[in-house]
């Protein structure tokens, strides 16, 4: 019983620890998003998603908090083959605040 005992403990110190590592890994990842270079990772990263799907994405800039409140400007949607913007805008309110 008393070995039965330690090995629950133990599992379960093993999962308190898996998941502090994860949320720990999560909480760097979101802090990152909000410095300038994950930003720019994360411009760069929707961009190339959407030119995978024969378009030309280009933004310029991401504002504010991720997770809450952002904005994005400077926004040009084109096709591949066409050299003029289908789509122009200056500011985007996602959030809609």
């Amino acid at each position: 019983m008393a070995r039965a005992m330690t090995m629950l403990r133990r599992t379960l110190a093993g999962i308190a620890i898996l998941l502090l590592a994860v949320a720990l890994i999560v909480a760097g990842a979101i802090g990152w998003l909000h410095t300038g270079s994950g930003r720019a990772w994360l411009i760069e990263t929707i961009e190339d998603k959407v030119h995978g799907a024969g378009l030309e994405l280009e933004i310029d800039r991401l504002e504010g908090s991720l997770l809450s409140r952002f904005t994005i400007e400077g926004i040009r949607l084109a096709g591949t083959a066409a050299p003029a913007p289908w789509i122009e805008v200056d500011t985007l309110n996602p959030s809609g605040a």
